[in-house]
């Protein structure tokens, strides 16, 4: 956390410092950030595991009078756009024009959907550990996934490896290493773009999704050169 106050300095000239709460309860989070509100311009919120992170962030936006921000959630969602934007201009794809698939339904998951529906992508698949998400599924839903079936996938179902199929870029937000196979990539639509975020580890080594044909190849990994940061 206090590294993150350092990022916020130095490249937003933006003073903060770390709070570091003892609980993990929804409501004391809730009412502890609400009672500090008056210190602060804006709250950051870090750490805290998804969706219960997402209704947190919901509910203070409703009760505080200043922003709040989930950077792993939101943050990502930033990052991950302007990679995109940046990388569909090397390919000459338009964003409304391509298929997106998303590896992961927690809070990076939701915003990256959310923000690539709100900046024109038509077509984006999101899946979890049950797979494709999408209108008609009962099992592992809550009210985000059912919020993002609103907008994503209205009738693809199956594998990861069948639904990336002539899929344009790839989203990894899944928490799993080694995930995205070779075979994969190789099924994609020309010039793929993987952007593996789950970190240490990625879904895809970015050497190894290179030599399978991706055009562009990040990660979230603080291990590799090419890696997607808020700076």
């Amino acid at each position: 956390m206090e590294g993150k106050a350092v990022l916020y300095r130095e490249f937003g000239k933006i003073s903060a410092f770390s709070i570091c709460l003892n609980t993990r309860d929804k409501k004391e989070i809730i009412d502890t950030i609400k009672s500090i509100e008056p210190v602060f311009g804006a709250i950051n919120l870090e750490d805290i595991e998804s969706p219960k992170v997402l209704e947190i962030s919901k509910e203070l936006e409703k009760k505080l009078s200043i922003p709040v921000f989930h950077d792993d959630g939101q943050g990502t969602a930033i990052v991950a756009l302007a990679t995109l934007f940046n990388s569909l201009k090397l390919v000459k794809k338009n964003l409304s024009e391509i298929k997106i698939v998303i590896v992961g339904a927690g809070s990076a998951g939701y915003w990256i959907g959310k923000l690539l529906n709100y900046a024109g992508c038509k077509n984006i698949i999101v899946l979890d550990s049950n797979g494709p998400i999408n209108k008609g599924r009962k099992n592992n839903m809550n009210k985000y996934k059912t919020e993002i079936s609103k907008f994503t996938n209205p009738k693809e179902k199956g594998t990861l490896s069948e639904v990336l199929a002539n899929a344009d870029v790839f989203i990894g937000v899944s928490g799993i290493k080694n995930l995205l196979k070779v075979n994969m990539i190789k099924n994609m639509n020309r010039d793929p773009v993987i952007l593996a975020l789950t970190n240490p580890y990625p879904e895809i080594i970015p050497s190894v999704a290179k030599k399978a044909g991706a055009k562009i190849a990040a990660t979230g990994s603080y291990k590799y050169k090419n890696r997607l940061t808020m700076q």
